[in-house]
C-alpha cells in the first residue's frame, strides 16, 4: 500500500484471554511507546508524585492496564505511562489523560492498538491512527454496527495526512471504502461519526470532490459518504449500497475520567 506503513518500534504485546465471548477475539493488544512524541529527555531531577510506589517492568504495567478492575467494567484501559527511574504506573483509557505527566518527564507513554481484533497502527507523516480494514462490503449502516462490535467507529478524514492514509487502502479490489460521515439527520448538515461533530464548511471544500456532495436537496438520499479509487476526494451516495469500510479505535480521546489510578506490587 502506498504511502503507507506499519509502526513496530517500542512495543509490547499482552495476550489476556478472551475479550469477549461474542465476538470471541483474542485480546492481543501492542502498547506503542512514545509514538506520538518521541523520547523525552530532561536534565533537571523528576519531580515524582507522592504516591507509594515499587518497581515495575512496562510489562507489568501493561498487564495491570489490561487486568484492571475498570477494564470490564466502566472503562478500557489502553494507555500507560511508566517510569523507569522510579517505577511508577498510571494507567488510563487515553494516552490524551497522561500527557501532562508524560511532558513533565515522568515517564514513558505507551498507546494501545487492539491487534487481537486485527487493528494495526498506521502513519502517514505526523498522523498516526490505530485501523481496521474490513474489505468485505457492506451498507454504511452494517459498517457502524461492525465497527462498533470491534469497539471502534467508522474511520474519518479529518485532515489532508488522515485523507492520504485512509486512500492509500484503496486498490482494485478495494476501490470504494465508506467514511464516518452522513447528513442522514439533516440534509445538507454532515456529521462525524467519531464524536458527532458537524462538517465545517473549510472541511467540506477540501475533502470533497469538486462539485460534491451533489445531492443536498430536502429530497436528497445520497446521505453517507464515501472515497473512490477514480475519485481524488470524497463523494455521496446513497447508504444502502455496500463497501468495503475502515474501523478506528481512538487513541487520543480527550474525555476527562477524574484521576489516575496508580499500582503496585503490595
Amino acid at each position: 500500500m502506498r504511502g503507507l506503513r506499519v509502526v513496530l518500534v517500542g512495543v509490547i504485546c499482552i495476550y489476556t484471554g478472551l475479550f469477549s465471548p461474542t465476538i470471541g477475539i483474542i485480546n492481543n493488544i501492542k502498547f506503542f511507546r512514545n509514538v506520538f512524541y518521541g523520547p523525552l529527555s530532561l536534565s533537571q531531577s523528576l519531580m515524582v508524585p507522592s504516591q507509594p510506589t515499587i518497581k515495575h517492568s512496562a510489562t507489568q504495567c501493561a498487564a495491570t492496564c489490561r487486568t484492571s478492575p475498570q477494564y470490564n467494567q466502566s472503562w478500557s484501559c489502553n494507555s500507560f505511562l511508566y517510569s523507569r527511574t522510579t517505577g511508577l504506573c498510571r494507567i488510563a483509557h487515553s494516552v490524551a489523560l497522561l500527557e501532562d505527566l508524560f511532558y513533565q518527564g515522568h515517564g514513558d507513554l505507551y498507546a494501545g492498538c487492539d491487534i487481537g481484533r486485527g487493528y494495526r497502527l498506521y502513519t502517514s507523516g505526523s498522523t498516526k491512527a490505530c485501523l481496521l480494514l474490513v474489505p468485505s462490503v457492506q451498507t454504511y449502516h452494517n459498517a457502524l454496527t461492525v465497527c462498533q462490535q470491534y469497539q471502534g467507529y467508522l474511520t474519518s478524514t479529518k485532515t489532508t495526512e488522515k485523507m492520504n492514509l485512509i486512500q492509500s487502502f484503496l486498490a482494485k479490489d478495494v476501490s470504494r471504502i465508506w467514511i464516518g460521515l452522513s447528513d442522514a439527520v439533516k440534509e445538507g448538515v454532515y456529521i462525524w461519526e467519531e464524536d458527532g461533530s458537524e462538517l465545517t464548511p473549510a472541511q467540506l471544500y477540501e475533502f470533497f470532490d469538486p462539485g460534491e456532495p451533489s445531492d443536498i436537496s430536502p429530497t436528497g438520499t445520497e446521505d453517507c459518504s464515501v472515497i473512490r479509487l477514480d475519485y481524488s476526494g470524497l463523494n455521496d451516495v446513497g447508504c444502502n449500497f455496500q463497501y468495503a469500510f475502515v474501523c478506528e479505535m481512538k487513541l487520543m480521546n480527550s474525555v476527562q475520567t477524574g484521576g489516575f489510578p496508580t499500582y503496585n506490587d503490595d
